[in-house]
């Protein structure tokens, strides 16, 4: 502009309110109207006699997505979207056509509310790349969200690493996603009796058949656990062996620290061997008093 401030076309569109002042924003101000709260929310299933509270969740800005389409020098960039899926429900963001770095902003299609009717109901996320036509949407990476480790009524603001799968260990951060969550249980108490119960198979409806895959990926990755996979495989066979590994250490590190004395119990600023004292004076007390013995 006149003042020499680089400022970028607002997409998908401006807010309707204020059609002249958001057409165009420089990067600081994108900044700042991205952490407001949503003025557009959508309700993810209805309210039943079942529901144990909600979840509200805003997609803000997603950075550093890889470019998942051809042509990168005429400007043809990932058209990024976001899916997530709570439950029996699916959603999706407005797409950001080209962009690597896109952000969703307060009047945009980015803030949902779902409905929870299982205490132990898991959160996923993904970032997907938009394509025309008959081909399947492009899986970027994903994320998984235990509710359980937020606090009732509590507003976060969390930035995530998307990986496209969860169950690889030689795997790479495709960029990063920035959401604001907050869970509102009704009763806790109720929440609390209704994790006893075992948890349900739920059942997503879809618009269209290329939503199916883009579910599957939000779901369970890149790799599907309920199908083979040698890669898979490979992962769970390392992780066997690191067990083993952590095992057989931990048994050698107890049986040199009771035999050789060493200190396990900090008292002030001394490591006192109570460990080894215990072992040594309850052998000493059944060897003289073999009739304790079972059997």
């Amino acid at each position: 502009d006149s003042q020499g401030i680089v400022r970028l076309r607002v997409k998908p569109e401006p807010d309707p309110c204020r059609m002249a002042e958001t057409t165009y924003l420089s990067h600081d101000e994108l900044d700042e109207e991205v952490m407001k709260p949503s003025t557009n929310w959508i309700a993810a299933g209805e309210e039943t006699s079942e529901s144990l509270g909600k979840v509200y969740l805003e997609i803000l800005k997603c950075e550093n997505l890889p470019n998942m389409d051809s042509g990168e020098a005429l400007g043809n960039k990932t058209d990024a979207f976001v899916c997530a899926i709570f439950e029996d429900s699916m959603t999706q963001t407005d797409v950001i056509d080209d962009k690597l770095s896109p952000f969703w902003l307060p009047w945009t299609k980015r803030a949902f509310v779902f409905q929870i009717t299982h205490a132990f109901s898991q959160l996923f996320i993904s970032a997907n790349d938009y394509d025309v036509g008959p081909g399947k949407h492009d899986g970027i990476g994903r994320i998984a969200i235990n509710l359980n480790h937020f606090k009732n009524d509590v507003l976060y603001t969390l930035k995530y690493k998307l990986y496209p799968e969860c169950n690889t260990w030689d795997r790479e951060a495709l960029g990063t996603i920035t959401i604001r969550l907050r869970k509102e249980i009704k009763d806790e108490k109720k929440f609390l009796l209704a994790s006893l119960k075992p948890y349900p198979r739920f059942h997503i409806n879809m618009r269209s058949r290329k939503s199916l895959p883009v579910a599957n990926f939000t779901t369970f990755g890149m790799h599907n656990e309920d199908h083979y996979d040698v890669k898979i495989l490979r992962c769970y066979v390392n992780e066997m062996i690191e067990l083993k590994r952590f095992f057989y250490y931990a048994v050698e590190d107890t049986f040199k620290s009771l035999i050789l004395w060493r200190g396990q119990v900090k008292v002030g600023d001394t490591l006192l061997p109570l460990h080894s004292a215990i072992a040594f004076f309850g052998s000493i007390y059944v060897i003289e008093h073999p009739h304790l013995l079972p059997g």
